[in-house]
């Protein structure tokens, strides 16, 4: 509608617009049948220009050509609406301000010869000046809705990078545990050992069940606003316990010892931190299974320290298994995935063999709190 309305303005002051130089006039029958012909291309041009730019263009200067060669020099209405929208529009293939360019100078050539053809008072300048000004603006305009829209997109692709990450490292860990348990509650069946098996089962259960609310918080950052995503994960290092305990319920030789008041830590960081214990205990579990495994956090001033050691020789870490499954080479969202996380909290996260297996450990800055000092009263 407002399309519709926009053309019939343009049109409309086609037709009454003043006409400077020469005898030509809207008075007079022939000018009169040339303005609503030009006034008709301009007002139909603008009408296209969001469907068909092209022709819309090319009607517009069609029109202005019209009045300016049988009528005199006017303001140039249909162009100028069509530079502004082609020029002002963002669209990543580049054709839209060439289009408004294009336009630009075409116009303005249009406005030197009706000005040469019928001298006037010089009104050329101030138009030929009004549609440079116009679409340079224009171009300014566009120029920073693409920064805009840069912006708009670097921000929505590490949202999903970080829900993917968040999915991995949900998803990782829990498949890593069934497939233990799974494998578990075979052998004990074939032992003909009930109960393991019970237990085994057991915790298949409820490390699914975890991994489901886990990812129900996840998901539901696809549909919170970006200020609500972020914090949307309530996991923390206070859930290293109960992770521990599972993995103990499990038969999996594992210890957890922490230094400090770890608890003060931001949520953030405490985040970051579990998801370090989470994927180092995962690549423990698929590429050493049954190794000890021992998990470290110490609070520091101004830093938390995680470190997660699987107790197994470096010489057999990841042996028998292709190049893509050994520790530290997975896909991607893995240990690099972890690295990232870490780097974007401003910490460090090393990953690799160390003196007794393998050791994931990252260290996490703690911002300083603020201080609101109370100046005193000299007595």
């Amino acid at each position: 509608m407002l399309d519709w309305v926009l053309a019939a303005a343009v049109a409309v002051l086609v037709v009454f617009a003043p006409v400077t130089g020469g005898s030509g006039s809207h008075g007079t029958w022939w000018g009169g049948i040339v303005s609503i012909v030009g006034a008709s291309c301009q007002g139909l041009g603008v009408l296209l220009r969001r469907s068909r730019p092209m022709a819309a263009a090319a009607l517009a200067l069609v029109g202005y050509a019209v009045i300016s060669v049988g009528v005199g020099l006017t303001p140039p209405f249909g162009p100028w609406v069509l530079i502004w929208s082609t020029g002002s529009s963002w669209a990543p293939d580049g054709r839209r301000p060439r289009l408004a360019v294009g336009a630009t100078v075409t116009t303005i050539v249009l406005i030197a010869l009706a000005e040469l053809a019928r001298p006037g008072v010089g009104a050329w300048l101030p138009l030929a000046a009004g549609t440079v000004a116009l679409a340079l603006t224009a171009l300014l305009v566009r120029a920073d809705r693409g920064r805009v829209e840069a912006v708009r997109v670097a921000a929505a692709a590490e949202e999903r990078l970080r829900i993917a990450r968040d999915v991995h490292d949900v998803v990782g860990h829990a498949l890593a545990v069934v497939a233990v348990q799974s494998s578990t509650a075979r052998l004990a069946l074939d032992a003909g050992d009930p109960v393991s098996a019970r237990q085994a089962i057991r915790v298949v259960e409820e490390t699914s069940r975890t991994a489901m609310r886990e990812m129900r918080q996840t998901l539901s950052a696809l549909s919170a606003p970006s200020s609500e995503a972020v914090g949307s994960s309530r996991t923390g290092l206070g859930d290293v316990t109960q992770l521990v305990r599972d993995l103990q319920a499990a038969g999996v030789p594992v210890s957890w010892e922490s230094s400090g008041s770890w608890q003060e830590a931001p949520p953030d960081v405490q985040r970051c931190a579990y998801r370090v214990v989470q994927e180092g205990v995962t690549n423990a579990l698929k590429h050493a299974a049954g190794a000890p495994i021992e998990v470290r956090v110490d609070r520091h001033p101004g830093s938390l320290a995680v470190a997660v050691a699987s107790a197994v020789a470096v010489a057999n870490a990841g042996e028998g298994l292709p190049s893509g499954e050994r520790p530290g080479a997975g896909t991607g969202m893995g240990l690099a995935g972890l690295a990232a996380r870490v780097e974007a909290l401003g910490g460090q996260f090393h990953a690799g063999p160390s003196a007794g297996g393998w050791l994931v450990e990252a260290v996490l800055p703690i911002p300083a709190p603020p201080t609101t000092g109370v100046r005193g009263v000299a007595p």
